[in-house]
């Protein structure tokens, strides 16, 4: 069962991991929903027709990933959504998601956009 300390501990490590606020990056309207592990860690999502745009998480990212995949084979989306402002090369790696598009101020990538295909466990 999850326990506030649990919670407050992942959300803490966001903020030291990234040197950003958990409820700061967390846009409420893009991401209403939060997926709660039963370990404290977290991660913030929204639903959109064809695709769940995944929001701050703060945990393990492959399998909080393999959660949002069944979650997408389940209600028939085919592609799931994730964005980050860190090394974008990294994170591909990290989430076996594809770089689609950059967010830009001043010239300068602020949000990287990345995809990844969910397929229906069908061949």
């Amino acid at each position: 069962m999850v326990n506030t300390k649990d919670v407050l501990f992942y959300i803490e490590k966001y903020d030291k991991k990234l040197k950003s606020h958990f409820f700061e990056d967390w846009d409420l309207k893009r991401f209403p929903f939060v997926l709660l592990m039963p370990d404290g860690s977290l991660s913030v999502y929204g639903v959109k027709p064809n695709v769940i745009e995944i929001g701050p998480t703060s945990g393990n990212l492959r399998m909080i990933v393999s959660i949002y995949k069944g979650m997408a084979r389940h209600i028939g989306i085919a592609k799931l959504r994730t964005f980050t402002t860190r090394n974008p090369i990294a994170y591909a790696k990290l989430s076996g998601a594809t770089l689609v598009d950059s967010i830009e101020e001043y010239g300068q990538p602020t949000e990287y956009i990345f995809e990844l295909e969910v397929t229906n466990g069908e061949k």
